[in-house]
């Protein structure tokens, strides 16, 4: 990979990263009355909802975050109080909030999400597709369900009881390797 298509990935990133930021501290609304900020969430990141659009300045394209079906805007006192049992979105993605019994969602949700979505790109920067299908693929292991599950964290239960949520040795490994 060439310095030039590192630094139009950077610079995609860091759009995104942008526009991310734009949905969680939305613009105040002249429609909305004084002091009265809301506070968004995306809900559903995943790569088939980044999108990358023709531009008369980047060459490649730019990339755009996409479907907001599943957003959600809060006001101050609930944008961190959204009970996790009525979430929907891309179990891959989904942080362990979602999963946790009394767990609530906030906007850490996206960022968790966000997170994931780097690192995919990371491992298809370095890797290429077939290594990032790889990587997906090394992911999907039994879940604390019973169940196969691709999310990029497991849940165990302790010999002492209860439970404990460790990010996925798939996922330690090749973040220790991209370093």
């Amino acid at each position: 990979m060439d310095v030039q298509t590192v630094r139009w990935i950077s610079k995609q990133v860091r759009g995104l990263a942008g526009a991310l930021y734009t949905i969680h501290e939305p613009p105040n609304d002249a429609l909305l009355p004084p002091n009265e900020h809301r506070f968004g969430r995306h809900g559903d990141l995943k790569p088939e909802n980044i999108l990358c659009f023709a531009s008369p300045v980047d060459k490649a394209g730019i990339w755009v975050i996409a479907d907001l079906g599943l957003a959600s805007l809060n006001r101050a006192l609930t944008r961190s109080n959204i009970p996790n049992r009525d979430i929907q979105g891309t179990p891959r993605y989904k942080p362990p909030e979602c999963d946790l019994e009394g767990g609530t969602v906030s906007r850490s949700y996206d960022i968790w999400t966000f997170g994931c979505l780097l690192l995919e790109l990371v491992i298809w920067a370095l890797r290429g597709e077939q290594g990032r299908q790889r990587f997906l693929e090394e992911l999907m292991k039994p879940y604390v369900t019973g169940s196969q599950s691709d999310r990029f964290f497991d849940i165990r239960q302790k010999e002492s009881g209860g439970y404990v949520v460790l990010v996925k040795e798939e996922v330690n490994e090749v973040s220790g390797a991209a370093k």
